[in-house]
C-alpha cells in the first residue's frame, strides 16, 4: 500500500488467482519413451504439451492422453491420492508416475472417461485407500521403484553414511569407556 491506496494485483497474481479459482482441464500426458505419465492441471492444455516438449527438449517428448474438466483443487486431490504410488518421498515433480498399471488405470477411469471429475469425501477417502493399496502390489512397485532409483540410490547412500558415522560414535564411546 502506498499513501493509502492498495497495490494493484501483479498479472502474475491474477494468472495464479485464476488458475486455483476456475474450471480448467486435468490432463494426462505420457512420455513417448514409455517410461513416465505427467498428470496435470492447464487452462489451455495444447500450449501446456507445447511448454512441457520444449522445456524437456532432447530428453523426452509429452503426447497427451487423456483430458477431463476440473478444478485445480481436485488435480491437486489426485496427486495427494496417489502419493503412494511414487514409492518414494517427491517433493518437486510429484506430477509425474512412472508408468504402471495403477496410473493407467487412473487415467482411463478418472481423467478419460468422465466429462468432469469432482470428489465427494466418500469417493476421495475409497480412492485413496485403493492408491495405498495398489502401491504395495509387485505391478505398480516394480516401475515405481525402477522410476527413482537415482533418488533411492541417493537415500540409501544418505544413510550409509549415517550409520557409518553412528557406528564410530559408538566405537568412540566404547573405546572412552574401556579406557577409565
Amino acid at each position: 500500500m502506498i499513501g493509502g491506496i492498495p497495490k494493484p494485483p501483479s498479472a502474475k497474481s491474477l494468472a495464479r488467482q485464476r488458475l486455483v479459482t476456475e474450471e480448467g482441464d486435468i490432463y494426462a500426458a505420457r512420455t513417448t519413451d514409455g517410461l513416465w505419465m505427467k498428470i496435470g492441471f492447464s487452462q489451455n492444455v495444447p500450449e501446456r504439451i507445447r511448454a512441457l516438449n520444449a522445456e524437456y527438449n532432447g530428453y523426452v517428448v509429452f503426447e497427451l492422453v487423456a483430458t477431463t474438466r476440473g478444478l485445480f483443487k481436485t488435480e491437486q486431490k489426485l496427486h495427494r491420492a496417489m502419493k503412494p504410488l511414487h514409492q518414494v518421498h517427491i517433493g518437486a515433480g510429484k506430477e509425474f508416475y512412472p508408468m504402471m498399471p495403477a496410473v493407467l488405470g487412473i487415467v482411463s477411469g478418472l481423467i478419460e472417461k468422465p466429462a468432469r471429475l469432482e470428489f465427494t469425501l466418500d469417493a476421495y477417502l475409497s480412492f485413496l485407500k485403493w492408491c495405498r493399496q495398489a502401491s504395495k502390489e509387485a505391478p505398480n512397485k516394480i516401475p515405481a521403484l525402477h522410476g527413482h532409483r537415482e533418488i533411492i540410490e541417493r537415500h540409501e547412500r544418505a544413510l550409509e553414511r549415517i550409520y557409518a558415522r553412528t557406528r564410530e560414535i559408538v566405537a568412540a564411546r566404547e573405546a572412552e569407556g574401556a579406557a577409565a
